[in-house]
């Protein structure tokens, strides 16, 4: 475990002081959160998982969102929940047993292991995912160039990031338009937050670790194809990734995409020790 000290938990997780430590107060989403988890996470894990849900919340981000999965979690069964809505019918399947690292995430094996999220981003009703406006990250714990993406969907081939190809570029296609291209820039770490993310039918952009790496208006968007986003699979293919989280949803600004990074950071230093 590389959880921090006592002493520094989370500034979300407010205590009801009578003499010593009493019980805690979180925000309702988190508290939802922690209602379902089979195991309890502990004071320390659960005062700076609050403090995502406060920081995303307060910028505006947590209602873009339909999924986030923080594999980067105590358990397996935690790494595979939606923490938007995890009692919903959104939380991930692990297909094949890929390997699940407490704190860390899960690692597939470019063979048949993947996470099924069970989001089919055909289906807009009730969602913030659009088809000009979405967006769709991965936290990449391999900073190795893979030939694979580390995300997708279940079939299909507009809908994937390659965090650090076998050419050290970085790709990404989100409801593109199959007959514009494959859009592609040059990036040699493999390893952070990717995001992509579409704002317009013309217009889609990548980013790492909250910076955006290029834009791209070459091309135009697409409806989805009929299918579920999926972990450790995309564009056809298995992937020997270790992703930290994941999500999904509607199309997200320069500024919001840096506070998304602003919001998971803190929480990915102290647990998964990057």
């Amino acid at each position: 475990m590389r959880l921090i000290g006592k002493s520094q938990i989370g500034k979300g997780n407010l205590l009801e002081w009578g003499g010593g430590f009493g019980s805690a107060s979180y925000d309702a989403d988190a508290q939802a959160l922690f209602d379902a988890f089979t195991t309890d996470p502990g004071a320390t894990r659960k005062g700076l998982i609050n403090d995502v849900f406060l920081a995303l919340k307060a910028a505006s981000i947590f209602t873009k969102l339909d999924i986030l999965y923080v594999h980067a979690a105590h358990e397996q069964s935690a790494a595979l929940l939606n923490w938007l809505d995890p009692t919903g019918g959104w939380n991930g399947t692990a297909e094949n047993s890929p390997t699940f690292t407490t704190d860390v995430g899960f690692t597939g094996n470019a063979s048949n292991m993947r996470i099924n999220t069970n989001y089919n981003v055909s289906n807009e009703v009730g969602r913030q995912w659009a088809q000009n406006s979405a967006v769709l990250f991965a936290w990449s714990n391999t900073s190795a160039q893979r030939g694979n993406a580390i995300c997708g969907t279940a079939s299909g081939n507009i809908i994937s990031i390659y965090p650090r190809f076998t050419d050290d570029k970085t790709y990404w296609i989100i409801n593109d338009n199959s007959g514009g291209g494959f859009p592609n820039v040059a990036n040699t770490a493999g390893n952070g937050l990717f995001v992509a993310s579409r704002l317009a039918s013309n217009a889609s952009e990548v980013y790492r670790n909250g910076a955006s790496l290029a834009t791209n208006t070459a091309g135009t968007s697409a409806a989805p194809s009929n299918a579920n986003l999926t972990v450790l699979f995309g564009d056809s293919s298995y992937s020997s990734h270790q992703c930290l989280c994941f999500g999904a949803g509607s199309g997200l600004t320069d500024a919001e995409v840096s506070d998304l990074y602003d919001a998971l950071l803190p929480y990915m230093q102290a647990v998964a020790g990057i």
